[in-house]
């Protein structure tokens, strides 16, 4: 299986290897968890306390090998797959479609990118995700607390447990749930919105300068394709790769927002509840995910994995069940799985990912992270071309400039 024999790769150098927050158990270590940003450059203006508590244990308990952050991945995906069919029984699903669905929802190859990063971060969200959203709907009051306390540590582990409430309180409005008592659950998970605030507040600074003409812009004329392509992966997940730039707004950006738009609310106004609920599971779901978007110019695959829970669920429920039901479902999954193995087999190292992006896309940050590659193994004939064309494209960088000039005193030396 290609994740468990993935070296360290992706962020795992800077948050794990390179990293000495994580090398040891210290006071003044795990203060800097809670009120130093996530990235140790400060980039990404992201407050991930419980990841860094993970990566620590993980460190102290086996070393810097990738092989049990991997084994740690697989099986927390095998757990979201429990996890979604419990959550799909306890929406009315029955049996059999439920186990479909969570075994579609396991091998989906979106999840790559993050199976093979040992600091993944989405598999544990979706897991926390789940854990929190299934005690909360429990009937039992000890079960709700514990949901509740879950939900606190799944927004110190990402933020994009902040739209839990909401999922939730859209579940029980679509559930037919009317009572006070149905609702009150949300008081503490509201409260605890403005406890993470102001805790990420005095760690990250807002240096992230999204405005609201940058938002209106984005919503209009760019989230409409993002949304076209979110759908087209999700039903044909490859190629896949792992930082798909945004695509610049064509002059067709119009009419490809009025398609979205009428699709989304043709749902609305003619599905039933099962497809109500699920249209507003992907609206929601997919909000915390929009900055990120803006900030870093990309749409990774994997944001889409928390998302495609509501669709998942809401099939299962609708689909008829019969053989020719089944059938039509083992053979998505076998297709998916084999798609996920490949997917992996092909960007499993860091010289393979981003060779695999290359083929799709030529993101700047890539062709220097390969060039920075190639230069730390000595292999200075395969970095210059990428580093000249870095230098033609971006003659003002001194970063490619200062990377160009050692591979050239590299090559005259060798020669």
């Amino acid at each position: 299986m290609p994740v468990l024999i993935a070296p360290f790769m992706n962020d795992d150098p800077f948050l794990i290897t390179q990293n000495p927050r994580v090398q040891s158990w210290s006071l003044a270590h795990v203060t800097e968890d809670f009120t130093q940003p996530y990235y140790p450059d400060g980039s990404g203006a992201y407050y991930r306390p419980l990841q860094f508590i993970y990566l620590r244990s993980m460190v102290s308990v086996f070393g810097l090998l990738p092989e049990p952050f991997h084994l740690v991945n697989l099986l927390t995906q095998a757990a979201n797959g429990w996890l979604l069919y419990a959550l799909a029984l306890s929406l009315g699903v029955p049996v059999g479609a439920a186990l479909g669905a969570a075994a579609l929802f396991v091998v989906h190859p979106i999840i790559a990118h993050e199976m093979l990063s040992a600091s993944q971060t989405d598999i544990g969200a979706v897991f926390i995700l789940l854990l929190a959203f299934r005690l909360l709907l429990s009937e039992r009051v000890w079960a709700r607390r514990i949901g509740v306390a879950v939900y606190v540590l799944g927004l110190l582990w990402k933020e994009s447990l902040l739209v839990l409430p909401l999922l939730y309180a859209m579940t029980q409005y679509f559930r037919g749930r009317k009572t006070w008592a149905d609702y009150q659950i949300l008081i503490p998970l509201i409260l605890f919105w403005g406890v993470y605030g102001v805790a990420r507040t005095i760690a990250v600074p807002d240096t992230i300068g999204l405005h609201l003409e940058s938002w209106h812009r984005f919503v209009l004329r760019i989230l409409p394709g993002v949304g076209w392509h979110y759908l087209q992966i999700s039903l044909w997940p490859w190629p896949l790769h792992s930082w798909p730039p945004l695509r610049a707004p064509g002059a067709w950006w119009p009419w490809n927002g009025l398609a979205l738009v009428g699709v989304i609310g043709l749902l609305l106004w003619k599905g039933n509840t099962t497809v109500r609920w699920a249209v507003c599971w992907v609206l929601l779901s997919a909000l915390p995910k929009i900055p990120a978007m803006m900030l870093n110019g990309v749409m990774m695959d994997h944001w889409l994995y928390a998302v495609l829970i509501g669709p998942f669920i809401a099939l299962a429920r609708l689909l008829p069940q019969n053989r020719g039901v089944l059938v039509l479902m083992l053979g998505v999954g076998l297709a998916w799985g084999v798609l996920a193995h490949e997917n992996m087999a092909v960007r499993g190292s860091d010289e393979k990912n981003l060779r695999w992006t290359l083929r799709f896309d030529q993101p700047t940050f890539v062709e220097y992270r390969l060039a920075a590659l190639l230069l730390k193994e000595s292999r200075t004939q395969e970095a210059l071309p990428l580093l000249q064309g870095l230098v033609h494209e971006f003659p003002n960088e001194p970063s490619f400039a200062n990377a160009y000039a050692f591979a050239q005193r590299q090559a005259t030396s060798s020669d």
